[in-house]
C-alpha cells in the first residue's frame, strides 16, 4: 500500500529534535566554486606573463624565399651537379 501523508499514531511517541533553521548543504559546491576561481585567476596570470615575455624578443631576420613560376627553368647556381660514380670494388 502507498504511504499516507498523515502521520501514524506510532510516530507520535518519538521525539525529533527541532532545528533552529535550514541545514546548509552547499559545502562541496562552494569548494568547487572556489577551486574554479583560483584556476581561472591562475590561468589569467600565466597568460598575461606569457604575453609579456612574448613581446620582448624580436622576430628573426630571415628573408622570405622567392617563389618561381611553374615551368621556368632553374637558375644556374641552383643546379646541383650529379655525384661522381662510386669506385669499382677491389678484387
Amino acid at each position: 500500500m502507498a504511504k499516507s501523508k498523515a502521520r501514524d499514531d506510532n510516530d507520535d511517541d518519538r521525539e525529533r529534535p527541532k532545528r533552529s533553521g535550514p541545514v546548509k548543504r552547499d559545502g562541496a559546491y562552494l569548494m568547487m566554486l572556489f577551486i574554479t576561481l583560483v584556476a581561472i585567476t591562475t590561468g589569467g596570470v600565466l597568460l598575461y606573463l606569457d604575453n609579456e615575455e612574448y613581446g620582448k624578443t624580436p622576430p628573426p631576420k630571415e628573408t622570405a624565399p622567392t617563389v618561381r613560376k611553374l615551368g621556368d627553368p632553374l637558375p644556374v647556381e641552383a643546379v646541383v651537379p650529379a655525384p661522381p660514380p662510386a669506385p669499382a670494388p677491389m678484387p
